[in-house]
């Protein structure tokens, strides 16, 4: 069985050293954390306004100068991707998302769960890190 999971992790892994060494360096800002040890673990740097990201541990809403501060980032490309958690809801998340579109900053959206008709943990995974190295031009 170990085996078994070690070939299973084969795609997973060779996609995490692909935008590890295509990549690392990069910047990205997050909507929410989820996917902070994912983006460390390629080599990305990250550049949340430490105020938002602070208050999104917090289930806060962020204060307006850290909103703007985020908005700011996003309006300037200050970023190479916009991490984008679906599964949050709110004003705050989609003026983000809509602020990074206009901006031309590519969004990549991750989930905290595998999504619906997930063939398994690891083709969620390997799909959501296909779609960081699309965004960031190294797929």
């Amino acid at each position: 069985r170990r085996g078994a999971f070690a070939r299973e992790l084969e795609p997973y892994d060779a996609t995490i050293a692909s935008i590890k060494a295509n990549a690392a360096g990069r910047t990205y800002a997050a909507t929410e954390g989820v996917f902070d040890y994912m983006a460390t673990a390629v080599g990305l740097q990250d550049r949340t306004p430490s105020g938002y990201a602070a208050a999104a541990r917090n289930d806060t809403d962020p204060s307006p100068a850290d909103l703007d501060a985020f908005l700011n980032l996003l309006q300037a490309k200050g970023v190479s991707v916009l991490i984008y958690n679906t599964q949050t809801e709110g004003s705050v998340p989609e003026q983000l998302r809509a602020a990074a579109e206009a901006a031309g900053v590519p969004v990549v959206d991750v989930t905290e769960t595998p999504a619906p008709g997930a063939e398994s943990f690891e083709a969620w995974q390997v799909d959501q890190l296909t779609a960081l190295a699309e965004a960031l031009g190294v797929r």
